[in-house]
């Protein structure tokens, strides 16, 4: 079966990560701290949020740092389009969205549809590819309205791009479809002199960059695989 997403369709990311985000895991020297240092410069504190590009791909991030030396991060690309379907692959053309590119999927039974890179790689198939991915599992989340067992909505899990992530499909009785790929976690931060490391909770190494207090609104942050990105105060 093929089936091709025609309308143009927006991408969006907000916090940690995605291909689509992402995160960098990054060795590097620890930020030294003696008992008298905060963990973090106190113009960190706060939740900011952005949007990160990536290949022309759009993520929304959001960040949140407390006095105590914890973040949290939250990274989501939004996209989607209709299908046309053929045979037994699909072409998923949503405009500059993350999920377009052409696939191959199968159906198993009722509850489980696989998808796997096909043609030329995307970021997220190259993602997938890099983490030797090369079905993406998604069962079935509620049952399908119509006796196409290939609407409705699916979820899948895989990693990438430094970040864990969760992808939803749904897929509609007129074959319209809606794209959500979400990353987030929590972990440990320091941050002093223009230089920031996070310990994700997940990761074994830390991430690490610079930063910059542009104002009380506006925090310049350097983060792989996004490079400077400026964030604004969430109030």
């Amino acid at each position: 079966m093929r089936f091709k997403i025609t309308a143009a369709a927006t991408c969006f990311l907000v916090a940690a990560s995605a291909i689509v985000a992402a995160y960098a895991i990054r060795q590097s020297n620890s930020l030294a701290m003696d008992s008298t240092t905060k963990p973090i410069d106190p113009g960190l504190a706060g939740s900011w949020e952005t949007v990160g590009k990536l290949e022309g791909h759009e993520f929304q991030l959001i960040f949140t740092f407390d006095g105590s030396g914890q973040f949290s991060r939250r990274y989501f690309v939004d996209d989607g389009g209709t299908i046309d379907r053929g045979r037994d692959f699909i072409d998923i053309n949503a405009g500059k969205g993350l999920t377009a590119g052409e696939w191959r999927y199968d159906l198993i039974g009722t509850d489980t549809l696989k998808l796997a890179a096909r043609g030329e790689p995307t970021l997220l198939q190259r993602v997938l590819t890099s983490e030797q991915v090369l079905w993406v599992p998604f069962a079935r989340a509620g049952a399908s309205e119509t006796r196409d067992m290939l609407t409705g909505k699916w979820k899948a899990s895989f990693q990438g791009i430094g970040s864990n992530w969760e992808w939803t499909i749904d897929i509609g009785s007129g074959l319209n479809y809606h794209s959500h790929l979400e990353a987030d976690d929590t972990g440990s931060v320091a941050a002093q002199d223009g230089k920031w490391e996070m310990w994700s909770k997940w990761a074994s190494k830390p991430a690490s960059g610079s930063y910059r207090v542009l104002s009380f609104s506006a925090l310049e942050l350097d983060i792989w695989p996004f490079g400077d990105i400026v964030l604004n105060r969430k109030l």
